[in-house]
């Protein structure tokens, strides 16, 4: 590719220019394909992307000896990745050695629908990554993911030099319990989730709706947001921006692409969906239901993302999980209430609960104050001094906000 590239810059008909054409050292090819595997990375792009006959032009216009130094595809996926990545274990492990670390491990599927499992070192508040594996074949049982467990420790303990404190994996974020024991939240979830999709399937309609948005509030226009269903955070955000949108759907007329459509059964059918969905946002019950969704997935969620921070703390993980339960305690269902109490108190169960407590109580900043009453909160916890030495005036004021906090 590169050689026809080169043999077409020097046709007559061809206005083009080369750059300068100077030599590069050994050193200086070294370091530039180096930094071609930098950019690739970086840039999140296809390795193949070395070889497009425009890119090689492009370089060639700035330095006529580029190809002299532009690495193959091949290169960059193999020898130029493996000698960086040996770099990369290198300064890590220099990083590491001696130090006591969290080991955290989590699972998805590639694009080959191959199930990839990460291994992470969480070590003074930074993640590092050590190992994927294709467990496409492995057994997940339990004696079996006990003896996988294991084996990270032990790798990491002898390839890093770490000292394994305590092993995490990924559970789910508790929104799938709710929805378990709240079956008139899983029925509206279901119909917002159809509605959403409803209007994003439909170019005119959600046209309309952005036209709306732009005379009720000029200038600002809110996109759409689909549900992940393997991510329980996008419900709320997605329900919440809906909710946002509320006004908006109301205000649009709403008219589908039923008109475009020529085929009577069809027609038919897409009228149908359309009355579906316009019901929907004429039902003020349907966003009453939907906003006591996005009230209660709302503790969830923060928990979910505090906890899943490389700073959270074992007396901070405490305070979510009774914040939670508190909020669901006082659920207006008392079915939904009971349920999420046994659920969330089964979670607790499971966790090493000596710890947490102990941590807690170790706290010089929190100690006993947060049992009983006071112990609702599932926001962030900032139970820590100020970094120096503060006037009276300086503390009086974190003296105050801590005791808001406590409020």
């Amino acid at each position: 590719m590169l050689t026809k590239v080169q043999a077409s810059m020097h046709q007559s008909q061809l206005k083009v220019f080369q750059g300068q054409r100077l030599p590069f050292t050994s050193d200086q090819a070294g370091i530039v394909q180096e930094q071609f595997l930098h950019a690739t990375v970086s840039a999140n792009l296809p390795f193949r992307w070395i070889e497009d006959p425009e890119v090689i032009t492009l370089f060639l216009l700035f330095w006529s000896t580029a190809g002299d130094v532009i690495p193959s595809r091949q290169q960059i996926s193999g020898l130029l990745l493996d000698k960086a990545n040996e770099a990369v274990h290198k300064q890590v492990k220099r990083a590491l050695q001696g130090k006591y670390a969290v080991l955290t491990s989590d699972g998805w599927k590639d694009d080959s629908q191959n199930a990839i499992s990460g291994v992470n070192l969480s070590v003074e508040g930074k993640t590092y990554l050590i190992d994927l594996i294709n467990s496409t074949a492995h057994k997940k049982d339990g004696a079996a993911m006990c003896e996988a467990f294991e084996g990270m420790i032990d790798r990491a303990e002898q390839d890093y030099g770490v000292y394994i404190v305590a092993l995490c994996c990924d559970n789910d974020g508790g929104s799938q319990d709710y929805f378990i024991e709240n079956e008139e939240a899983a029925q509206t979830a279901e119909e917002a989730t159809c509605l959403i999709g409803w209007v994003l399937n439909h170019g005119r309609v959600c046209s309309l709706f952005d036209e709306t948005q732009e005379e009720l509030t000029p200038g600002k226009v809110l996109a759409f947001l689909v549900v992940n269903i393997t991510r329980w955070n996008t419900h709320y955000i997605a329900f919440d921006r809906l909710l946002t949108l509320k006004d908006a759907m109301h205000q649009a007329i709403v008219a589908s692409q039923v008109g475009a459509e020529k085929n009577a059964q069809k027609k038919k059918k897409l009228e149908k969906e359309a009355n579906v969905q316009c019901d929907h946002v004429d039902n003020g019950g349907f966003w009453h239901r939907l906003k006591s969704i996005v009230n209660d997935l709302e503790p969830i969620c923060l928990g979910v993302n505090m906890n899943q921070m490389d700073i959270m703390r074992p007396d901070q993980v405490l305070l979510t999980f009774a914040g939670i339960f508190l909020y669901f305690q006082k659920h207006s269902s008392p079915a939904v209430a009971t349920g999420m109490a046994k659920r969330i108190e089964k979670r607790w169960k499971a966790l090493d609960q000596p710890m947490f407590v102990l941590a807690l109580v170790l706290n010089p900043f929190e100690r006993l104050s947060r049992f009983g009453d006071k112990a609702a909160t599932y926001r962030h916890v900032r139970s820590r001094p100020p970094k120096n030495s503060c006037s009276p005036d300086e503390q009086a004021t974190y003296d105050n906000e801590k005791e808001k906090k406590e409020r």
